[in-house]
């Protein structure tokens, strides 16, 4: 279950205060799964001032926590150890000369010692590190209870959090997602398993963006999360990004493709039927993702329910919040053609790229909010390579 601490998290050492950290970002980013994070990674690791893990996706924090796990993340830290003691050449020079070799050294310490994730950023410090960076979509999952665990983490070593949070396209995203799924499965055929995919809750969690959102909300500050936009991502959202953390804009290559989805295959029309009308129950009782993509081409995140909420459920912290999570779960047009988004409006936690979106005033959202329990936009065209 999403944000349940794993027995393993009761067991570990209390933290200790690391030396080197303090005054500095912790840049943490959640996903989403198949949103260009290792885009994001690829930039990062040329920026002098970011010290992002080598390990692009440590898995400390959805170990400790809850969440369905497309791999057992401690299985493999073990698996990644295995994979560099097997390299040709003598393994002792292997681990002075790798870095990967050694972030995978100290992932495994991660098993049983918490403090060993910031010994691992510590240990990456140079002398113009203004940032650490950990890529690991895997944590959209881990709930409020782990970002709380986070953000508790980071103030005792003194490090100001910075969480990223990329959507895309819900559709867009859940068909790379399950080409994906056969790189780790050979036995899946999307093609012809979409409908048992869907039913799986790991695929149901990592699409489920308001329930992301609303844990998020619950735990860091506005200014301590940053929402982009897959389709505005390789231009305005990853400039902005780096205006927000005080870093330079490094030379960025648009068009490259990393963790390309190596099965190239359309989406059926059966299962874009399939995706409508929020979540519903699938076999064994578990949630299952539907997505709607209706008239309009309306689609709606993580098949929130419209428009309201459930009688108890925790509520954003103020208006601005909440409209995020309106676009985000109801209208949820994505920015194609950024110049015909309408999103949150302007100074929204969301931290839109400057356009990304054109925002409408609050009466008129009101009056849409009163008219109908969706509201329509139009997209543009334009949209961007999958990655």
């Amino acid at each position: 279950m999403r944000g349940e601490a794993r027995d393993g998290a009761r067991a570990a050492a209390p933290l200790r205060r690391v030396c080197g950290l303090e005054g500095r970002t912790m840049l943490v980013c959640i996903g989403a799964m198949k949103a260009a994070t290792s885009w994001l990674f690829a930039q990062l690791r040329t920026m002098p001032e970011v010290a992002v893990s080598p390990l692009k996706e440590v898995h400390f924090l959805d170990a400790k926590f809850g969440g369905t796990a497309l791999a057992e993340p401690e299985a493999l830290a073990v698996r990644r150890l295995e994979f560099h003691l097997r390299q040709p050449g003598d393994p002792a020079e292997n681990l002075r000369s790798r870095p990967a070799f050694r972030a995978s050294v100290d992932r495994l310490r991660m098993i049983y010692d918490d403090s060993a994730y910031f010994e691992h950023f510590a240990g990456l410090a140079g002398p113009r590190t203004q940032v650490f960076a950990d890529i690991t979509p895997a944590y959209a999952c881990i709930g409020e209870a782990g970002f709380r665990y986070l953000r508790d983490a980071c103030v005792l070593q003194g490090l100001a959090p910075r969480l990223v949070f990329i959507l895309r396209d819900p559709v867009d995203r859940l068909w790379s997602h399950l080409r994906f799924l056969p790189q780790l499965n050979r036995d899946l055929d999307p093609v012809r398993d979409w409908q048992a995919m869907l039913d799986d809750p790991a695929v149901a969690e990592r699409s489920d963006y308001r329930a992301t959102i609303r844990a998020l909300d619950q735990v860091f500050a506005p200014q301590e999360v940053t929402v982009l936009f897959y389709e505005t991502l390789f231009g305005d959202g990853f400039a902005g990004l780096c205006r927000g953390l005080g870093v330079p804009l490094p030379a960025v290559d648009a068009a490259a493709r990393f963790n390309r989805t190596k099965l190239e295959a359309e989406m059926p029309e059966a299962a874009r039927r399939a995706a409508s009308g929020g979540h519903r129950r699938g076999a064994g009782g578990q949630r299952r993702l539907q997505l709607r993509r209706g008239r309009g081409d309306r689609r709606n995140l993580g098949g929130a329910a419209l428009p309201g909420r459930a009688a108890g459920e925790a509520q954003p912290r103020d208006e601005k919040s909440q409209a995020l999570l309106h676009v985000t779960t109801t209208s949820a047009v994505w920015p194609r053609n950024p110049r015909r988004f309408r999103g949150p409006a302007p100074g929204s936690r969301a931290r839109l790229p400057p356009r990304a979106c054109r925002s409408a005033a609050a009466p008129s959202a009101a009056r849409r909010h009163s008219r109908r329990s969706a509201p329509r936009c139009r997209a543009g065209q334009q949209g961007s390579p999958s990655r």
